[in-house]
């Protein structure tokens, strides 16, 4: 039986009316030794049976009877991928035809890169390229940039199944940031690096951001730095054994004092997050956002940034 090279991990909840834009990507590839899996986690529209109008023999599709989440799935289909190669693929997201043979060219090149990813375009709900993201493609400055925050986009990423496999996989206690919680672990197991072409298309629209989930995604990112910056192997091991818990309730517990200690940090993260949600057009959920950095700073030049956004005035936040 042949091997693939690559596995294309896919993900999806709810995926109308965008999965089949992304797997369309995917199976138009100009590299063609891959099989595409796909796992729908109990979606409520018309998802799997969209997935199942599809006849080609790459595709291998699981359906979930529950809803598991999205570190779960991801770890399932590890488990299920044959290729040496993983590749992650989001399900409202678009790969550009080039993007895997390049990727695999490169991972083929250099065995001891652990993990690639590509610059990126950021597109709206139609489509339309507004913003690209030109990321840093060097081992030494990755690594630099990664100790405060995630600059590969996880739909983007190709990396190797040993790797995975040894660095834990996606950790049980991340339900968001499991992509850069593992990056980091990554990090310790071989080099990084980034192609500088955008060979993916990252979709912001409203339905993929809420302002409940931001400080729990911040309360993740931070876990996942302070987690693998822990000089003895029993705060890792600890954080997979109360996994039970919340983001919040862990730092609370093994990292007491440092969700204060970092307060300006996550209000600097929370007003990057409110202006690329702006940037979207979903000026709702970024000025729910915008409500989250008041209870933390309500200081006067914050309420008059967020009243810039309620009136569509410029948005920058600059304090007088």
């Amino acid at each position: 039986m042949h091997t693939p090279k690559v596995s294309v991990l896919l993900s999806v909840y709810n995926g109308i009316p965008y999965i089949e834009e992304a797997i369309d990507s995917i199976l138009s590839q100009d590299f063609n030794d891959f099989e595409l899996l796909i796992i729908d986690d109990a979606s409520k529209d018309n998802t799997a049976c969209t997935i199942k109008m599809y006849s080609d023999k790459r595709i291998r599709f699981f359906e979930n009877a529950d809803n598991i989440g999205l570190t779960n799935n991801l770890n399932y289909l590890a488990c299920q991928a044959k290729a040496p190669l993983l590749a992650r693929q989001d399900a409202d997201d678009i790969s550009h035809p080039n993007r895997l043979g390049l990727q695999y060219e490169l991972m083929s090149q250099q065995p001891d890169l652990s993990l690639l990813g590509t610059n990126v375009q950021v597109i709206n709900a139609k489509g339309d390229v507004y913003e690209e993201w030109f990321l840093p493609d060097d081992d030494m400055t990755i690594r630099e940039r990664l100790q405060s925050s995630n600059i590969f986009c996880h739909g983007s990423t190709m990396f190797r199944k040993h790797a995975f496999e040894k660095a834990g996989a996606y950790r049980q206690a991340f339900r968001y940031s499991q992509d850069y919680d593992l990056w980091l672990r990554l990090a310790k197991i071989g080099r990084l690096a980034m192609i500088p072409k955008p060979l993916y298309k990252l979709r912001r629209h409203n339905s993929n951001i809420t302002s409940r989930r931001a400080l729990e995604q911040l309360h993740c990112h931070l876990l996942a730095i302070l987690t693998n910056k822990a000089d003895s192997e029993y705060e890792v091991d600890a954080i997979e054994r109360d996994s039970n818990l919340s983001p919040r309730d862990l730092l609370e517990l093994h990292f007491p004092g440092q969700i204060l200690s970092n307060q300006q940090w996550y209000i600097e993260q929370l007003t990057l997050r409110t202006l690329n949600i702006h940037a979207s057009g979903a000026r709702l959920s970024a000025i729910k956002t915008a409500l989250q950095i008041l209870k933390l700073e309500p200081e006067p030049w914050r309420i008059r940034w967020l009243l810039s956004l309620l009136f569509n005035r410029d948005s920058k936040p600059e304090s007088p």
